[in-house]
């Protein structure tokens, strides 16, 4: 069993049942199967799933596990490489329900398609799930589908905390903010919010808008969350500071201004649910 997958159903209380089962392998009456994962979420569930040898490409950006940094990158957000793809002759592919361009082409080009929709924290644990079933893992597939869904029974509010939440996923790093990106409804992101029992300060159907810093003040949320992938203790200080040049916050004020440095916070595979449950501790011990 990988390292990547012991160490994460270690988290979630599984590891005991992992190491007592045994292993599956892919079976494929046809042909051996030869996958291409367009999206970084959907490698990281196949190898948690067990599936990483029969990755032959990836995405841009699939950087965990580490392993995955080795294996051809076949796509950019925007476009395949259609030449390197012909060469390597997968049989199958993952795709986002965005990536319908892909599906065309990748069809035409004899390669089966399946689209995995991880757009909610509930479509994450179902794509866990149809993963392992297409890729006859079924059995690996309940065990992690079933601990994410324990994940969520252990945090999800019983109760609403009459808070908003306004959540920065990108903005430019200086040391002042002048805009962030945010999140809007129907997102991930949005979801994990509600969960949690709090409201998404920001009301709007985009799904990852850019925001002004003068409407950051308009909405003076209670509490913002602010998601940046550092690593260097100084950027981190940094990045604190900044939000020092909105004076006027309810949030400074009131040291509600939470940040994460951690990569997978934005990317919704199965660590979101490592987020999640950290998320749930910060605000439980707020």
């Amino acid at each position: 069993m990988k390292l990547y997958l012991k160490t994460f159903i270690t988290l979630i209380s599984f590891t005991i049942l992992l190491s007592c089962s045994k292993p599956e392998t892919i079976q494929n009456t046809d042909s051996v199967q030869k996958i291409i994962s367009l999206a970084p979420s959907i490698t990281e569930t196949l190898f948690l799933l067990g599936a990483e040898e029969n990755i032959i490409g990836v995405s841009e950006y699939s950087n965990f596990p580490e392993e995955a940094r080795s294996i051809q990158i076949v796509s950019s957000i925007t476009d395949l490489n259609l030449e390197l793809i012909l060469r390597l002759k997968p049989n199958t592919a993952f795709i986002l329900p965005s990536q319908t361009k892909f599906q065309e082409q990748l069809i035409e080009m004899g390669i089966k398609c399946h689209i995995t929709d991880q757009r909610s924290v509930e479509k994450i644990i179902t794509s866990v799930r149809l993963i392992g079933k297409e890729l006859q893992l079924d059995k690996r597939g309940k065990i992690v589908s079933d601990s994410l869904s324990m994940i969520l029974n252990n945090v999800r509010a019983t109760e609403s905390q009459n808070k908003d939440i306004l959540v920065s996923i990108g903005r430019d790093f200086s040391s002042e903010i002048s805009s962030i990106y945010s999140t809007g409804k129907g997102t991930f992101l949005d979801n994990i919010i509600t969960l949690l029992g709090y409201k998404n300060a920001l009301d709007s159907n985009i799904p990852y808008p850019k925001i002004s810093a003068e409407t950051i003040i308009r909405l003076d949320p209670d509490i913002i969350i602010d998601l940046l992938p550092l690593t260097d203790l100084e950027d981190i200080i940094q990045a604190k500071g900044s939000w020092n040049s909105l004076s006027s916050l309810s949030a400074l004020k009131n040291k509600k201004i939470y940040l994460f440095t951690s990569d997978y916070t934005t990317i919704p595979g199965p660590r979101i649910f490592k987020f999640i449950q950290e998320l749930s501790d910060t605000l439980k011990n707020m």
